[in-house]
């Protein structure tokens, strides 16, 4: 796996207001809903104007948080990351491969054009240390922790019967 350097792909942060950045993040999760409800179909009737919405899986590991997306057939000059507030936004352009007014497709199931993806990061991530990598149409993301989640373990006693008030 190959680390894409950081001038290809650029890292944004940018610091919006709350308000306005949760209104962007519904507007996304609504545009999502009406995705997938027809997915896998190219929605015809009902077209996106913000673009398609790649595949995406986050883990957690002890150390930082992980994202890998599915970005098949996109040049990685093509592929922007930023932050805003608490949220890793991954946007970019993929390229239509044939194009002209005499194609009959037959079926069309892979999105072209501009796409976007909006991931809340539950914790601080040192921004110096991210890791990028692109390798056989996807794109791997390692957001280092900046401090650890510890979880105190602690004891008591659960009384049983009686009220709570």
């Amino acid at each position: 796996m190959s680390e894409l350097s950081m001038n290809k792909i650029e890292i944004e942060v940018e610091d919006k207001d709350k308000g306005a950045k949760r209104f962007e993040i519904s507007c996304s999760y609504m545009e999502r809903v009406f995705y997938d409800l027809f997915h896998p179909q190219k929605p015809l009737l009902f077209p996106r104007k913000r673009g398609w919405y790649p595949f995406t899986n986050v883990y957690e590991l002890s150390s930082e948080i992980v994202i890998e997306v599915e970005l098949a057939g996109i040049s990685g000059d093509n592929i922007r990351l930023g932050f805003r507030d608490n949220y890793l936004v991954i946007w970019g352009q993929r390229k239509e491969r044939i194009s002209g007014a005499n194609i009959l497709y037959h079926q069309l199931e892979v999105e072209y054009g501009i796409f976007e993806r909006i991931i809340h990061i539950p914790f601080e991530v040192d921004k110096e240390g991210i890791r990028v990598y692109y390798e056989n149409g996807f794109l791997t993301i390692r957001l280092p922790k900046i401090c650890s989640q510890n979880i105190q373990e602690s004891t008591t006693t659960i009384g049983v019967g009686g009220s709570a008030y």
